[in-house]
């Protein structure tokens, strides 16, 4: 049978066996672990320890701006790479001369709104106003 063990200060379970116990950890039942390991989050929850040094969930400090820049910048990148997945048959098509009329306004309303993603920016994320993707229509 495994002992567990909580460490307050390095907010972290161990097995003993399995990894190094740090000194101050203290253990705790299978149940208590089972609590925490192994379960999804509780939204905008992490591990923590309560004043006693017991584990608990704790609420999660609010992103740091550069957490939300690099969000507001991955978001950014997937839209662009929605647009890409949208034109590049219409690009082609454009290319070889084959593309019909509606397919090319369609080509060039995503073209308008690539442009517009792109000058996105980023630096001020509670500020941004996302441009609205053209119809996904056939």
């Amino acid at each position: 049978m495994n002992k567990y063990y909580f460490s307050a200060e390095n907010v972290g379970f161990y097995v003993a066996g399995a990894s190094v116990v740090p000194a101050e950890a203290v253990e705790v039942s299978e149940d208590v672990y089972s609590l925490f390991i192994g379960v999804p989050w509780p939204d905008g929850k992490q591990l923590g320890a309560d004043e006693h040094g017991d584990p608990v969930w704790v609420d999660s400090p609010p992103p740091t701006m550069e957490e939300l820049v690099s969000e507001a910048e991955q978001h950014k990148q997937r839209l662009l790479s929605v647009a890409d997945d949208h034109t590049s048959d219409w690009k082609v098509e454009l290319m070889l001369g084959t593309i019909n009329d509606a397919d090319k306004a369609t080509l060039t309303e995503w073209m308008a709104y690539k442009k517009e993603v792109k000058a996105v920016d980023t630096s001020s994320p509670g500020e941004i106003v996302w441009p609205q993707a053209p119809e996904q229509g056939a």
